[in-house]
């Protein structure tokens, strides 16, 4: 079987941040057993950074342009961000490691407009897992070089057409496309018969692993779900299946048309999660309701139809369920997919958000103990302290310049949750972790703003 599994994440000029560096915990010898890395700290610290950091990894490898709302991922005193990805990866049995490094620089706007971001370089290396060897170059795309395997082109990409078993490769037309659409050179449906072409079986294999295989097995939900959700808009169903990943948008306000084919992954989503979710929260479990058969405006066939929660006695539409509810029916597939799928990679930011702290606990044993896959997650409740293993905590600091830390003292029958809010009260830890408010500075504070109220 094909493993491959994020194993670190690094950047610079980033969201604030200077400098950070979060390794995984990740290594050849468990890459069929759960990878869970719980990211913990205060408001403000540098959670939700790291989270946008992986969204824009994930835009990148599905070919989809720089967001607009992006642009403020660099710093705003800074006119360039990197980012470095690293991987552990197994084919053919073979072991290697892979890293892919990205440089996003700040543009200009035309005509008074706004900067924007570009993409500057990115370059994806490779060695194989044998001491002594070093990093090779894959694949390298800049203003003034590109290397794909074996094919190097130096400067003026613009006069350069490259002969294709399948066609011409025209490089100005494809830096052009590149630039204007703002997305990855690396991971463009254009470079794939390029990288065939020009590499090794054994080193396409690799790339492949990662443009294709990791691409679908990796899933981030961000904030910006849960908010549709709490706005009682919209409900993201996030699904992994064997043949098909994705999200699928449902309106929580009104009776939702769809074409034949989301409906039927839609039914397929809910029977998946029903087998869980009435062990999660007892006696409930979703029905879709059809309304009728639709024609959608480009002419396919579609269907009008609504969710229902389904309690025994009542049913009524989805969108009456509490917020947390419906958080934990949106992200239940991504779950299934960590606990059954070795090379899962799911991303969540703030997991424990309106979900009950016991339950929290118990899905996260139940997936740490039994699950495949890898979680990485934020969090502001501590029961997370409680029952991960202490090797799968990460802190924030309030350090920019090293963004996230390890608990030092905690053993294996140790309180981490005792041990962080005593560093955090004492400050007693190497690198701090919260900058401390005392009690009396925030009831001065309050009343001080208190006085506008007579």
């Amino acid at each position: 079987m094909e493993y491959m599994r994020l194993s670190n994440v690094e950047y610079e000029n980033i969201k604030g941040t200077n400098h950070a560096e979060l390794n995984l915990n990740t290594s050849f010898v468990s890459l069929d057993r759960a990878n869970i890395i719980g990211i913990y700290g205060a408001n403000g610290s540098g959670k939700t950074s790291y989270v946008n950091v992986m969204s824009f990894l994930q835009q990148l490898l599905r070919g989809d342009g720089i967001a607009e709302n992006a642009d403020d991922l660099i710093s705003s005193n800074e006119s360039y961000g990197r980012i470095q990805f690293e991987w552990v990866a197994v084919v053919n049995e073979e072991e290697y490691l892979l890293k892919y490094s990205i440089k996003v620089v700040r543009e200009a706007g035309q005509n008074g407009n706004v900067d924007s971001l570009a993409i500057a370089e990115e370059h994806l290396q490779y060695k194989e897992h044998v001491k002594g060897k070093r990093f090779k170059t894959l694949v390298l795309y800049n203003q003034d070089q590109l290397v794909v395997g074996r094919l190097q082109v130096n400067r003026d990409l613009s006069n350069k057409r490259l002969t294709l078993d399948s066609g011409k490769f025209d490089a100005l037309i494809v830096s052009r496309m590149i630039n204007e659409k703002k997305v990855s050179f690396i991971f463009h449906n254009e470079i794939f018969a390029l990288c065939e072409q020009n590499m090794s079986l054994e080193l396409f294999g690799i790339y492949k692993l990662l443009a294709k295989k990791f691409m679908t097995d990796f899933m981030v939900l961000d904030s910006t779900q849960s908010g549709y959700v709490l706005a009682n808009l919209l409900m993201p169903f996030t699904f992994q299946f064997s043949n098909k990943r994705g999200s699928i948008p449902y309106d929580l306000s009104r009776p939702t048309v769809l074409s034949n084919e989301a409906y039927q992954t839609i039914t397929e989503v809910i029977e998946q999660i029903n087998i869980v979710l009435d062990k999660i929260i007892p006696h409930m479990q979703i029905e879709v309701r059809k309304i009728n058969d639709e024609t959608l405006d480009d002419g396919r066939l579609g269907v009008r139809f609504e969710l229902l929660s389904d309690r025994g006695e009542v049913k009524l539409p989805l969108r009456n369920e509490s917020a947390g509810v419906l958080k934990i029916i949106g992200m239940l597939s991504a779950l299934i997919a960590v606990y059954s799928n070795p090379n899962a990679c799911i991303v969540i930011d703030e997991f424990d958000s309106g979900v009950f702290e016991y339950l929290l606990g118990e899905l996260l044993e139940v997936i740490e103990s039994s699950g495949r896959g890898q979680l990485i997650f934020t969090s502001h409740n501590l029961r997370v302290l409680e029952v991960l293993d202490k090797r799968s905590l990460r802190f924030t600091t309030t350090n920019s310049n090293e963004r996230f830390t390890k608990l030092k003292g905690v053993t294996k029958f140790s309180n981490a949750r005792d041990i962080y809010l005593r560093s955090v009260q004492l400050n007693d830890s190497d690198v701090e972790l919260y900058e401390d408010m005392s009690s009396y500075t925030i009831k001065k504070a309050f009343r001080k703003a208190g006085r506008y109220h007579g």
